[in-house]
């Protein structure tokens, strides 16, 4: 998942920049050792860390995550013990209807490719 992450903030770079230069010089600047400074601007980090401000419910959310992540049923367990049924096949093409319904309501899409 980390390659998949960083193919897609690399590619996107691509859909936000206004030409491919703008997009091949921000690539540059991100790949480039010229930004490393370390020892001296490590202070700074601690004062950015302690700017960052959450809600109320950031420390809910995050404890809420990782039972999900580390306590729920993965897909191996699925793969292992699915037994298909009708119920099951209701279910699933109810679930995969209703985004086609929903995009029906409001047709017009802004087209994706626009700015590349």
């Amino acid at each position: 998942w980390i390659l998949t992450f960083n193919f897609v903030n690399i590619a996107w770079i691509f859909f936000r920049a206004e030409n491919l230069d703008t997009a091949i010089s921000l690539l540059k600047s991100m790949f480039g050792i010229s930004w490393v400074g370390l020892p001296q601007k490590w202070y700074k980090v601690g004062v950015m860390l302690g700017q960052l401000h959450g809600s109320e419910r950031t420390l809910l959310y995050i404890i809420i995550s990782f039972f999900i992540c580390f306590y729920c049923k993965n897909s191996i367990y699925f793969t292992r013990y699915f037994k298909p049924d009708t119920k099951t096949f209701l279910i699933t093409m109810l679930l995969l209807w209703m985004p086609i319904v929903a995009a029906n309501v409001n047709p017009y899409n802004e087209f994706i490719y626009f700015n590349f």
